[in-house]
């Protein structure tokens, strides 16, 4: 049987090895400096366990996707229905195994027999309580590790359509799975429905999951441009442990850095209306073959960034954005956003 993962990385591991010297990586609260393993950073113990809601609090979670329109999205119809679903099948056998143990209470033998059932029913219901949305994480992550390595490499003119498809879904995953974005208020929203704070940290989780997929969709039919910034400045780029957050109040754009010397932009499109709807139609056309369409100077661009209050500016936009940390590769880096300096 696998085993059951404690640590749940909201900052993936594969992220930070960019500002990594083996696996350390100096980090900041903004008070002090301190070299730490990727391993122990940017994690939080259970933060993505699952765990069954009630009857009401089911109801209430199946109206609220309704009301917001998220009912015909994958994740909902797929995986968070299909979570349900197991999580009955699980309470289905639970009572059955209690019953028969009811029965034949007076049966030594039968208890002996169905004691090893009840412990092998009880570890597989706490795998799939710790592992299923880490692992759905962990997936997706190894389709963006194999993307961001063609940027690394400046292998441009390989970038496809797929890649694209890719990078949106890395942002706005990012942007969603963080303890910051997954916050919302129990007490105000749903004091009704007795939610203790670990179901209510289900329900949070599994309706952000649905606004995720939400955004993904309609940055996706907008065509939104990915920008790569080339830092040739002498600072380098910070990241923390929040590094994917809307930086635009009245629109959408997201500035990722993803190693010291290379920065993605997420941004709307400066295509008109029917540029957007003609190329919509070729890629639709080729929706089969999205690895083999090339897209760069089409959804991708390339840009140099050679002077240091220009990195110095982003670099505090990730500060003043951190949840409690901030990275670099260097202590030099880090000091210059120390409280104070």
């Amino acid at each position: 049987m696998s085993t059951v993962k404690k640590k749940h990385h909201f900052v993936s591991q594969f992220y930070l090895k960019k500002w990594c010297k083996n696996t350390k990586i100096y980090s900041s609260d903004g008070k002090k400096i301190f070299s730490v393993d990727i391993k122990k950073t940017g994690l939080i113990n259970h933060l993505y366990k699952i765990r069954p809601l009630s009857l009401p609090q089911r109801n209430l979670f199946h109206d609220t996707v309704r009301h917001c329109e998220l009912e015909k999205l994958s994740t909902y119809t797929l995986t968070i229905k299909s979570i349900f679903n197991s999580f009955d099948n699980f309470l289905l056998c639970k009572s059955l195994n209690q019953k028969a143990m009811k029965d034949f209470e007076n049966d030594l033998d039968a208890l002996n027999d169905f004691k090893p059932l009840k412990d092998s029913l009880d570890k597989r219901i706490n795998l799939f309580q710790s592992n299923t949305l880490e692992d759905y994480f962990s997936s997706s992550e190894s389709r963006f590790n194999n993307t961001l390595g063609k940027i690394h490499r400046k292998e441009m003119d390989t970038l496809t359509l797929l890649d694209y498809d890719t990078l949106i879904h890395f942002f706005i995953l990012q942007l969603g799975r963080t303890p910051k974005e997954l916050s919302l208020d129990k007490d105000k929203l749903y004091k009704n429905f007795k939610f203790t704070d670990e179901k209510f940290d289900t329900f949070r989780l599994l309706l952000t999951l649905c606004f995720v997929e939400k955004i993904y969709l309609s940055i996706i039919s907008k065509l939104f441009t990915i920008k790569i910034y080339h830092n040739q400045s002498e600072i380098d780029f910070i990241t923390s442990d929040d590094p994917s957050f809307n930086q635009d109040k009245e629109d959408f754009l997201v500035q990722l850095p993803i190693s010291p010397k290379i920065m993605l932009e997420l941004s709307r499109s400066t295509r008109n209306e029917t540029e957007i709807k003609e190329f919509k139609k070729y890629f639709n056309f080729h929706k089969n073959n999205t690895n083999l369409v090339k897209v760069n100077n089409i959804l991708f661009y390339e840009y140099t960034l050679n002077e240091n209050n220009q990195i110095d500016d982003i670099n505090k936009k990730i500060f003043n954005h951190k949840n409690k940390f901030i990275y670099a590769n260097s202590e030099e880096v880090l000091q210059r956003y120390l409280i104070g300096n």
